[in-house]
């Protein structure tokens, strides 16, 4: 049975493989383990595809890895050199190490093109008379780590993360750091980039730290001197800078420079600015910006406690003009920026919900689908589980609430359950009146009275109609509110 299954493999990856021009993609042969500096002699790394590997204690010494899948693996205290000075250029072409890791490393004497390091991670490890051509080491984070005598050349860097790192005599050509994050760093003998300062998470307050230290020998590139000028230099650039963000109406480097000279004592100028700058960013649909905004949010002092969740309501009701498309497109980014407006206060809510529907009632299914669809759409982002099971039981799942009034939801949801739990529970959370709440609904008294509208009425009307009946209403709201109500208490909608 084992040959025949074996057999049966191999045609299988055979006819797979002739689809593949990366004919070590379908393989089917055990890896050697690599383990304690175990890399066989006769084993090549050219060209294969080797992800999600554990490697440790392995030295790669002339090894060349160009075009090598590493994806995925694991590099514990590895070493990676070469000393063949005539071949170095051609080991680590088109290398593909994304979403790595590397722990307590060394990478010296290398020179890496076009290789692709995207959203890894390196721990206390060391890179040395290395050289990053066109090399992609974006979403990296760096912790503990040391560069020197580097040589970046077209690095991008865009959202990496440089913690307790060590940058010493490195060079910087055609470098962009926008978005790069510098945290309890030491830069020694080196030249910054003049354009993208203002665009560093603390690159800036790092600068104006070290402006009288003399002895780090950090520049910033200019083009009247080879050198650079001083750090001091730079500074007095500043107010030129916040004139020219201020005319081109660029937010994020004028909040960085407002926040790291103190140019302005007024807290509400700054808020104002990321007010108008985060709006303005969804309005011309620059997405891609929204994620740096959410972290620019935690370096501002906010002295109103209700600006955030007032912004959060300003965004939501700008993205309401929004087509379907711009929608879909905005949607992985409104949970961070949920949490960033709202942190703790995010609401999240699950209700569970039994009926008697059986799964043969494809009509009162497909109501009972529309009715949730009307009672949600454009207030939340939300999806519905039915459970395998009948009579049918069901999730509804909302994760981001995009409504100006969320008790709104929970009265629309009401139109539909007609218990007052679902909406006695969501109006006293939005309240902060949990306890209360709790109170109200495990001793059975009746729910605020909010008349329905039109809609609503008219669904619950549908739904009398069809004869549907809830029971065990459970509802979870993030997670603070735990409230049930039994099927003894339940009543036909």
């Amino acid at each position: 049975m084992s040959q025949l299954i074996s057999h049966d493999i191999k045609n299988v990856t055979k006819r797979l493989t002739k689809h593949m021009n990366n004919k070590e993609y379908y393989r089917i042969q055990t890896e050697p383990t690599f383990q304690d500096g175990n890399i066989p002699k006769d084993f090549e790394f050219e060209g294969k595809n080797l992800r999600e590997l554990n490697f440790k204690n392995c030295t790669f010494e002339n090894i060349s890895c160009t075009k090598t899948g590493f994806s995925g693996s694991i590099f514990y205290k590895c070493n990676f050199y070469i000393t063949l000075p005539m071949t170095k250029e051609m080991m680590y072409n088109d290398t593909n190490f994304s979403s790595c890791y590397f722990i307590e490393g060394n990478f010296k004497d290398l020179c890496l093109n076009n290789t692709r390091f995207n959203e890894s991670i390196f721990t206390d490890t060391n890179f040395k008379n290395c050289t990053f051509d066109s090399v992609s080491m974006t979403g990296c984070k760096f912790i503990n780590c040391s560069f020197e005598n580097c040589i970046w050349d077209s690095l991008y860097l865009e959202n990496a993360i440089f913690k307790n790192c060590h940058i010493n005599s490195t060079k910087f050509k055609k470098m962009n750091f926008e978005f790069v994050t510098f945290d309890n760093i030491e830069l020694e003998n080196v030249i910054l980039p003049f354009p993208t300062i203002p665009f560093i998470f603390g690159g800036l307050q790092y600068l104006i730290s070290n402006k009288d230290n003399t002895d780090k020998k950090i520049s910033i590139s200019s083009a009247t001197t080879k050198k650079g000028i001083s750090i001091e230099e730079y500074l007095l650039n500043i107010p030129d800078l916040i004139a020219y963000y201020t005319e081109k109406k660029s937010f994020f480097p004028l909040i960085i420079l407002k926040l790291a000279t103190q140019a302005s004592n007024d807290a509400n100028e700054i808020q104002n600015l990321l007010e108008e700058g985060l709006l303005a960013t969804i309005k011309n649909s620059q997405f891609r910006m929204i994620k740096n905004y959410c972290k620019l949010i935690n370096f501002i002092p906010i002295e109103k406690p209700s600006f955030k969740q007032e912004l959060y309501f300003k965004v939501i009701k700008e993205i309401q003009s929004f087509n379907h498309i711009q929608k879909e497109i905005f949607s992985p980014e409104i949970s961070a920026l949920q949490n960033s407006l709202l942190g703790s206060t995010n609401l999240s809510t699950t209700i569970y919900f039994e009926t008697d529907i059986e799964h043969t009632q494809i009509e009162k299914i497909a109501t009972l689908y529309q009715a949730i669809d009307n009672a949600l759409d454009k207030k939340c982002y939300y999806k519905i589980q039915l459970m395998h099971n009948s009579p049918i039981a069901a999730f509804i799942e909302i994760s981001t609430f995009i409504s100006e009034n969320p008790v709104e939801i929970f009265q629309s949801l009401e139109a539909i359950f007609n218990k007052g739990l679902v909406v006695l529970a969501g109006a006293y959370y939005l309240s902060e009146a949990v306890a209360k709440a709790k109170n109200i609904a495990e001793n059975g008294d009746s729910s605020p009275n909010y008349p329905l509208n039109e809609a609503e009425q008219e669904l619950q009307s549908n739904n009398k109609k069809l004869g549907i009946s809830f029971k065990n209403i459970a509802v979870n709201i993030n997670p603070t509110i735990n409230i049930t109500v039994n099927s003894n208490n339940s009543k036909d909608a």
